[in-house]
């Protein structure tokens, strides 16, 4: 992975610990000058497997459903 800042790392493992994949890859993209959106996605898909092995727990709880299909 390249290198980023420790400020740049933890902005992005909050927003994907938050479920706001768009705005991590966003970041990425911010801070890693020249990466294409299907290569950002993809590391940071990566970053978030890695982040929901490692501590489950400091993941946000997705919101409950609600309606017939919930």
């Amino acid at each position: 992975m390249t290198q980023l800042s420790h400020q740049d790392r933890q902005a992005i493992e909050a927003e994907i610990r938050a479920g706001n994949e768009f705005q991590a890859i966003k970041l990425y993209r911010k801070a890693v000058p020249g990466t294409g959106l299907a290569e950002a996605k993809q590391i940071i898909e990566a970053w978030e497997q890695r982040l929901r092995v490692q501590a489950p727990d400091r993941f946000a709880a997705l919101p409950k459903k609600s309606g017939c299909l919930g």
